[in-house]
């Protein structure tokens, strides 16, 4: 896919959980939207949940640029918690961008 320097929102969706996330569920969706091309925003109406996990966040952040610059239609991300018998979970999550 070519790059392209219009900037498009995406939808950061939970496809898996790994044994039990205090702060996603599965299904659980959220919407980024653009103000300009360093500043998102969670758009908590078209959002299930308007809150972001830190060890999520770190993994996601680099991938979501790569949506939201159409290097990528879509792909997936695992948090950075290695989940049991490290950590008591793990989430995976499709990153993909927003139609229209």
């Amino acid at each position: 896919m070519k790059p392209t320097t219009k900037i498009h929102d995406v939808i950061i969706e939970v496809k898996e959980l790994r044994e039990n996330c205090p702060v996603y569920k599965k299904g659980d969706k959220i919407y980024v939207g653009t103000i300009t091309g360093n500043e998102w925003v969670i758009e908590a109406e078209k959002s299930s949940v308007n809150r972001f996990c830190v060890s999520a966040l770190s993994s996601l952040i680099g991938e979501m640029i790569k949506v939201r610059h159409c290097l990528v239609d879509s792909l997936y991300v695992q948090c950075l918690d290695p989940g049991p018998p490290y950590t008591p979970n793990s989430c995976l999550f499709e990153i993909r961008r927003a139609k229209g």
